[in-house]
């Protein structure tokens, strides 16, 4: 049996993360975000975007920076949906906690 440190089981508490999401803007129509609620799926960095997830879709994409904290990532949610398409996705518990950094066009790579 292994015996944890004191400073082992010590958890960080409230961290903040810095999220991104992918939206795609119709050709013509102009951007909007609600900013109370930014959306519920997001990319941890800003490399690990693929547009492929926004399949049929023309138009604009544009990237939503937000940061929560740590606690409102839903963990069996990400896991299940990076488990269905592949690429790494962090779904948030309540969208409501994310707060809008910047939005900004895509730019590849």
């Amino acid at each position: 049996m292994r015996i944890k440190r004191f400073n082992e089981s010590i958890q960080k508490v409230n961290e903040s993360k810095t999220l991104y999401r992918l939206v795609r803007v119709p050709n013509g129509e102009p951007l909007v975000v609600d900013i109370e609620s930014p959306g519920k799926f997001y990319f941890q960095n800003i490399k690990d975007i693929d547009e492929s997830l926004l399949k049929g879709e023309k138009g604009d994409l544009h990237v939503i920076k937000v940061t929560t904290d740590d606690n409102n990532i839903d963990d069996n949610a990400s896991e299940a949906s990076t488990g269905a398409n592949g690429t790494k996705v962090i779904v948030l518990k309540d969208p409501s906690k994310a707060e809008v950094q910047s939005i900004e066009p895509y730019k590849k790579g």
